[in-house]
């Protein structure tokens, strides 16, 4: 078995915890972005259909002669 060194030993877990805050800022920004801005739909709902516009204009225009 290798050797450790005590800086390793204090090192290992730490990707485990930024993996963590990054994960938990995920989630912050998807639950943020669902709710509703008063009488319009959320973004998340917005960037939907846009990206669905956005397809169907495209595949029109391949669709011409």
């Amino acid at each position: 078995m290798p050797r450790r060194f005590p800086l390793q030993r204090m090192c290992l877990g730490q990707g485990m915890v930024e993996y963590l805050v990054v994960v938990t800022f995920a989630v912050i920004a998807v639950v943020a972005l669902t709710a509703p801005l008063g009488s319009q739909p959320s973004a998340v709902v917005q960037l939907a259909n846009a990206i669905k516009a956005f397809w169907a204009n495209y595949s029109y225009i391949l669709s011409l002669p």
